[in-house]
């Protein structure tokens, strides 16, 4: 039987960029979405085989060993969600051989934690910013007084947070306000914030738990702000990069992870890089690496199958990339927080985007009508809220 590629994760840009680095090589993948979605966009790509619709991480790998477990051939997994590779993970044990998933041996749920991720990058000599771990729920009137401000919280993990739990406070005043606010994540990392000079991630594959590791640039964000979702140049790593390069390595061989991920840095004011966070997955921002030239998904893809992914990575050239995360961009655009020049201008002169590509539009066409009636919405709210 036919090898296969099965993607998990929810119906977000993630996953449809490794169904598009999949499909410039001609190979359809099967796709499992988890979450409630009704129509997804994702599965409008005309690079989807088959697709499977779950409502949870829990569901996606069930659905995973009953349609695929006694398949013949190897079924290559990639995820594209903090949940899906967590869940897949926990599971290691009672999955088929044949299925091929990342992992960490069963240890992707601790490493998730960002206080036992700072801890992994500390024993590698990483730099990481002061930080301190905070319940919520038990903050009353005061909070720790070895804080730094101004100071960003982060959610401990995010398999139990999000974006909401993320803020920039200048003051206990203002930290106590936040977390007195009703948070999903039942613990909070108050981190000393660090004025950066620019903002970087590494993109790459870890093969064999870290034995074999390849990274073939980073992008380099100048723009302020505590999230990624602007332009940013794609370029590969020289000297100033090689330390914290080969002690992110480091980190990766000790945490034994085998699959795609990103690391999360910033360069401070004061010329030190310090470790932010790694996402063991792929990254949202990655196909800019298959337009760079380097298709690791590919690669992932051969070195599980038995392929020759080394002739696949010796015939890859390296191509500076600007990259645009399209949709959003334009609703911050939008939003008033760019102007229309800015976008218009960074957007024409971009050559890699997150939804948008010549080859297989109908996922951007169906995502951007649904963008548009989201905006008119809440305008119209707003207005109707305005006049009451």
């Amino acid at each position: 039987m036919k090898d296969k590629i099965v993607i998990i994760g929810g119906d977000h840009h993630n996953t449809l960029g490794l169904v598009r680095s999949y499909g410039i090589k001609g190979i359809k993948a099967d796709v499992i979405l988890i979450g409630p979605t009704v129509d997804g966009f994702v599965l409008k790509s005309k690079y989807v085989g088959e697709g499977f619709r779950v409502q949870s991480p829990q569901e996606a790998v069930d659905c995973l060993i009953n349609h695929y477990g006694n398949d013949d051939g190897i079924v290559v997994v990639q995820t594209s969600s903090d949940e899906a590779g967590a869940a897949l993970d926990d599971a290691i044990e009672i999955i088929p051989s044949r299925i091929k998933i990342p992992n960490a041996k069963g240890r992707l749920s601790y490493l998730m934690n960002k206080d036992n991720m700072c801890q992994v990058a500390k024993s590698v000599e990483l730099n990481v910013p002061q930080y301190t771990l905070v319940h919520p729920a038990e903050i009353v009137d005061k909070v720790d007084g070895g804080i730094i401000y101004p100071c960003i919280t982060k959610a401990i993990s995010s398999l139990d947070g999000g974006k909401s739990d993320t803020t920039i406070c200048h003051s206990a005043h203002e930290l106590i306000a936040f977390l007195k606010k009703g948070h999903r994540c039942p613990n909070v990392i108050v981190e000393q914030f660090i004025e950066k000079e620019i903002e970087f991630q590494f993109f790459g594959l870890s093969l064999n738990g870290g034995e074999d590791i390849i990274i073939p640039g980073h992008s380099h964000i100048h723009r302020p702000g505590i999230q990624n979702e602007y332009y940013f140049p794609y370029i590969e790593n020289d000297e100033s990069f090689a330390d914290t390069l080969s002690k992110a390595k480091d980190f990766i061989k000790k945490a034994k992870y085998s699959g795609l991920f990103s690391v999360e840095f910033l360069r401070g004011k004061d010329g030190k890089d310090y470790f932010l966070e790694m996402n063991f997955r792929n990254d949202g921002n990655a196909i800019c690496v298959t337009d760079a030239g380097f298709n690791l998904p590919y690669v992932w893809y051969l070195y599980q199958t038995g392929g020759d992914y080394q002739s696949e990575l010796s015939k890859s050239q390296f191509k500076a990339i600007e990259f645009c995360p399209d949709v959003i961009y334009f609703y911050h655009m939008m939003n008033g927080e760019l102007s229309f020049k800015e976008w218009y201008h960074t957007t024409k002169r971009s050559n890699s985007f997150t939804m948008f590509y010549k080859g297989d539009n109908k996922p951007f066409w169906y995502n951007m009508k649904a963008n548009v009636r989201g905006f008119a919405s809440s305008i119209v709210k707003r207005i109707l809220n305005i006049k009451r």
